[in-house]
């Protein structure tokens, strides 16, 4: 992010999204994936900052009314654990294996792609891993569109790369439609409106 004091609206949208359940670092190692361009603790904690996002329960507290997780269970946490508990280096029997699905609260496809230490690294949209099977990596300042707005239809002839700004037009306009061709020319006239205003900043 290279102006720390402009903040694209989606990528508030994203921190608002994911405040709640990560941490600032977190959400800066994930929307450096998720958008291709680096974002820092520092620019997650003023984005914050400067829209008022409220993290909701803080970290390591207790909200009032809050029940304890050991309320009735006396010796659960024991030093020595019970035989409940789980032992050192055991695996929680759901833990769900590499290339299984869910959908995200926003309506992507999500597919498991690793076992990291950080849960937030092990899953990714799963339309741009299908993307970027068949093209390689999602090129800085570039991401992938839905040609029929449908979310879960990830077939490759149905995502389109496009950059952020040519999104950003084709939203603003509500260039985006359920017919793919129609879309597609969306994108063209967005791009085409970038490359005119380009050019009349350097003229003038």
């Amino acid at each position: 992010m290279k102006n720390k004091n402009k903040y694209r609206s989606e990528v508030v949208d994203f921190i608002r999204n994911n405040v709640k359940k990560l941490t600032t670092k977190e959400i800066a190692a994930l929307a450096s994936d998720y958008f291709c361009e680096e974002y820092t603790v520092s620019q997650i904690a003023n984005a914050k900052l400067r829209y008022n996002i409220k993290t909701g329960e803080r970290r390591g507290t207790f909200m009032k009314g809050h029940v304890p997780l050991n309320k009735g269970t006396k010796g659960m946490f024991n030093v020595g654990g019970n035989k409940t508990s789980f032992k050192k280096g055991q695996e929680s029997t759901n833990k769900r294996p590499i290339g299984s699905e869910r959908i995200d609260k926003d309506g992507y496809i999500m597919i498991k792609v690793s076992d990291e230490r950080y849960s937030y690294k092990n899953w990714k949209p799963k339309h741009r891993v299908v993307w970027e099977s068949v093209n390689g990596p999602v090129p800085k300042g570039h991401r992938i569109i839905f040609l029929d707005r449908d979310k879960q239809n990830i077939s490759i002839e149905n995502l389109m790369l496009v950059t952020y700004g040519t999104s950003a037009v084709m939203s603003k306009k509500n260039l985006f439609h359920s017919e793919p061709e129609v879309t597609k020319s969306g994108a063209l006239i967005s791009s085409i409106e970038i490359l005119t205003n380009k050019k009349s900043k350097l003229i003038d």
